[in-house]
């Protein structure tokens, strides 16, 4: 009798100690994307002129390239304060000034425009800001970690993002 009750015990020890208990681990869940931070803005193709005319052709002074700055709209706004004047359609990268700027809400539509700005120093003066092209992205690509470069093109131009993603 007394080993039938040693065997009922160990068989209760080793049934009792093979089942874990589970209820106390964390649920380890795929990182959620928080924001996407852009740390350089490279153009690399855009119009020279505005259908064979310089974009700056002022009343009064000489005609030059374009005076080149960005602008992104969507859900948040953010504006170049650097620009590259008298383009001439070599490749232009942005990477300080208003950089790196964050996109909180990398899963919505987000528009990059590319602006002439004029009348710099009062040299085009009777010259307007054109928009020179413009073309709507989505920051987050799904699959993508840490670093990316992602090439957007419409017919007119070609943008390159350097982006970096950071996750909840």
């Amino acid at each position: 009798m007394k080993k039938l009750i040693y065997l009922i015990g160990a068989l209760a020890f080793f049934s009792l100690s093979s089942c874990v208990d589970n209820t106390d681990d964390p649920i380890i869940a795929d990182p959620v994307i928080s924001s996407v931070k852009i740390t350089k803005i490279t153009i690399v193709d855009f119009p020279f002129t505005n259908g064979g005319t310089a974009w700056d052709d002022p009343l009064i002074g000489s005609s030059t390239g374009a005076d080149v700055q960005w602008k992104i709209t969507g859900p948040q706004t953010f504006a170049s304060t650097d620009y590259f004047p008298d383009c001439d359609g070599s490749i232009l990268e942005f990477s300080g000034g208003s950089l790196p700027i964050f996109l909180n809400q990398p899963n919505s539509s987000y528009t990059l425009e590319l602006w002439d700005i004029d009348d710099l120093g009062s040299s085009d003066w009777g010259s307007t800001d054109d928009l020179l092209s413009s073309i709507s992205f989505t920051p987050f690509s799904v699959g993508a970690t840490g670093t990316e470069i992602l090439e957007f093109s419409n017919a007119e131009m070609t943008v390159q993002l350097e982006l970096t993603y950071l996750f909840e």
